[in-house]
């Protein structure tokens, strides 16, 4: 771990265009430096951005998720457009959560 976080890989992780687990200005300013496609733009705005913290888990993130998985999927296979896969999603979801619930 103190090598994968020593400041000379986290140089190289930061200029790969990778934000550095460093809070270190030094690994920022070299952000992305060896993308020609990025040279003159405003590289520094990623590190200006303030996330949120991960939303606090339910006892249904487990179940819902597989209906999710499975939209995406028919969304890639079967042509399916994005609104019909989420509310087959979602109603499927909220059978199992109801079905938990009892």
């Amino acid at each position: 771990m103190n090598y994968l976080t020593s400041e000379e890989v986290q140089t190289i992780v930061s200029s790969k265009a990778q934000r550095s687990s460093l809070k270190n200005n030094k690994t920022n300013e070299l952000f992305g430096k060896d993308f020609q496609s990025l040279k003159g733009k405003n590289v520094q705005a990623v590190f200006k951005q303030q996330y949120n913290p991960n939303p606090k888990p339910t006892p249904y993130d487990t179940i819902v998720k597989p209906p999710l998985f499975d939209a995406f999927k028919r969304m890639l296979t079967e042509n399916v457009d994005v609104n019909t896969a989420l509310r087959k999603a979602e109603e499927e979801a909220n059978k199992m959560i109801d079905s938990m619930k009892k």
